[in-house]
């Protein structure tokens, strides 16, 4: 998932308290500096003038409380922080009736549901990295001039009708927003269960070199090799955990961690199922993540991504290309950290870091 999001600030629109904290924390385990959640477009605003966030991430919901209403107010204040900011908004079957208003406030970002963390991490690359998305949002022409803004308004009439509220959620939507909240739950799980069994070998590595340097003076020249394969292995454990602390962690790393776990030495694993088997807290956290209802929302998440965006007409590919063309031509002022991947030669005791 090489995206560096360490130095920004994300804000959540989201009038939903279950989903809204699910969002947050998938945001800052992606490693985002701070991640701000607001109930509708008028506090998120306010928090907006205040925090200067760098990008939005808002539901669609009526057009006024929600992304749409927050994307009117930051292109047209005069004292808006940043008129161009980047908003996200999460888009339900029933999204396409709010087209013509997302476009006229330079909105062009429509994430359908259900999505996963890798989808709306790369939607967060592109248009914090594209410029694209800025010169779309640049043409759009202000409904509303300075000029006008400064007119006193008259107050609205006491007798004046509330404004409609929003129709009844769909079957097909609530469906839609269970798969995704499936999604990032497992998301979430299972970087809590990579960590743990992380935390696990590291332990499990540590009993070893404890017990090799116990017997020091007994040592043959194969030991002596062998003690130095579980240094190693001590120092690639604290690097693996050293990106945890700094976030950014995709799923596919998850994997990618798990097997290299699943394979280190036999005497430290004997060690590490010893200490699995003892914490139950562990076992039960391992029991609750139903991969097989993983696996189908993720297709379904994958099915809903292959459509072309409503409003700008890129499909999931189109993103991803975009993503490395902009990489390719105009790299960060901020350099992206070289995050480690993990090789494992045919030698087991051959291991190395490989920077890319």
């Amino acid at each position: 998932m090489n995206h560096d999001f360490r130095k920004l600030k994300a804000l959540v629109i989201n009038d939903y308290r279950p989903t809204q904290n699910m969002l947050v924390t998938c945001l800052k385990l992606l490693g985002f500096q701070s991640v701000t959640a607001s109930n509708d477009a008028s506090n998120a605003y306010a928090s907006f003038m205040q925090e200067k966030h760098d990008v939005i991430i808002s539901e669609i919901i009526d057009g006024r409380t929600d992304g749409i209403g927050f994307a009117r107010k930051a292109r047209e204040s005069t004292n808006s922080p940043n008129e161009k900011v980047p908003v996200i908004c999460i888009a339900g079957p029933r999204a396409a009736q709010f087209s013509d208003r997302a476009r006229a406030v330079g909105l062009i970002e429509f994430l359908s549901v259900p999505y996963s963390i890798e989808d709306i991490a790369a939607r967060l690359a592109f248009v914090l990295r594209s410029e694209f998305y800025e010169g779309f949002v640049s043409a759009k022409p202000k409904p509303v001039t300075a000029a006008k803004e400064a007119i006193p308004q008259a107050a609205p009439s006491a007798s004046a009708p509330p404004p409609p509220a929003p129709p009844p959620e769909t079957q097909e939507e609530k469906e839609s927003k269970d798969l995704t909240a499936l999604l990032l739950d497992h998301y979430l799980k299972h970087h809590e269960v990579v960590l743990k069994k992380l935390h696990f070998a590291k332990d499990a590595t540590n009993i070893c070199v404890e017990q090799l340097r116990e017997t020091t003076d007994k040592l043959k020249a194969e030991d002596k090799k062998d003690l130095s394969l579980k240094n190693e292995f001590e120092k690639m454990w604290a690097e693996i955990l050293e990106q945890f602390v700094e976030g950014g962690i995709a799923e596919e790393d998850l994997a990618k961690i798990e097997t290299v776990i699943e394979t280190i030495p036999s005497d430290i694993k004997a060690h590490y199922n010893d200490l699995t088997s003892k914490d139950q807290e562990f076992l039960d956290l391992v029991e609750s993540m139903n991969v097989s209802a993983y696996k189908a929302a993720k297709a379904m998440a994958n099915k809903a991504q292959s459509k072309p965006n409503i409003l700008s007409g890129m499909t999931a590919q189109d993103y991803q290309a975009a993503i490395k063309k902009t990489a390719a031509e105009a790299p960060q002022v901020e350099a992206v950290k070289e995050k480690t991947v993990i090789e494992k030669p045919a030698e087991k005791s051959d291991w190395r870091f490989i920077k890319k």
